[in-house]
């Protein structure tokens, strides 16, 4: 609304095409994973895709048609709520059987503190920057840690 100049409705739109994004984000990566039989691939591809959208904020302008803006503010909704319940079964997958329930909830346990911290680190790039899109934009970072995050450990657990 403020940054590209748009009405309160046509703002409403865009957050609307994330939500959505976000629930059918949840139910199209879990498909994903099954039909790649792999769900350390379906994470880096979901992660890699988290983090180009997420640049792709800086391109934002007002000039961009807003089926544009709904378009990358849906696959960014898809990945950022998207990404969880892949990344759950990857945990339980590498889990030992008797100890799914400790590792899914103890990573849950960073999934949540990043969910506090992560607004309150938005609403403060924005009172540097003054800047909506490298608000978003900056979401690339957190993204790519967590994308170097599940390459680690799958490297890790290949032993190379």
């Amino acid at each position: 609304n403020e940054q590209l100049g748009w009405g309160l409705i046509e703002a409403g739109i865009v957050l609307t095409a994330s939500q959505v994004g976000g629930v059918s984000g949840r139910v199209f990566w879990g498909w994903m994973a099954d039909r790649m039989g792999n769900t350390f691939s379906a994470l880096l591809f979901l992660g890699m895709v988290m983090v180009i959208s997420s640049l792709l904020c800086i391109a934002l302008t007002p000039a961009w048609p807003m089926l544009a803006a709904c378009a990358l503010f849906f696959v960014m909704g898809s990945t950022a709520s998207g990404w969880n319940g892949v990344f759950l079964a990857e945990v339980a997958r590498l889990a030992p059987r008797e100890m799914i329930s400790t590792a899914t909830g103890g990573s849950l346990v960073f999934v949540n503190t990043g969910k506090a911290i992560g607004p309150i680190a938005c609403a403060n790039v924005f009172l540097l920057t003054g800047d909506y899109t490298i608000t978003f934009a900056l979401l690339a970072v957190p993204a790519a840690a967590g994308l170097w995050c599940v390459w680690a450990a799958h490297r890790g657990m290949s032993g190379g």
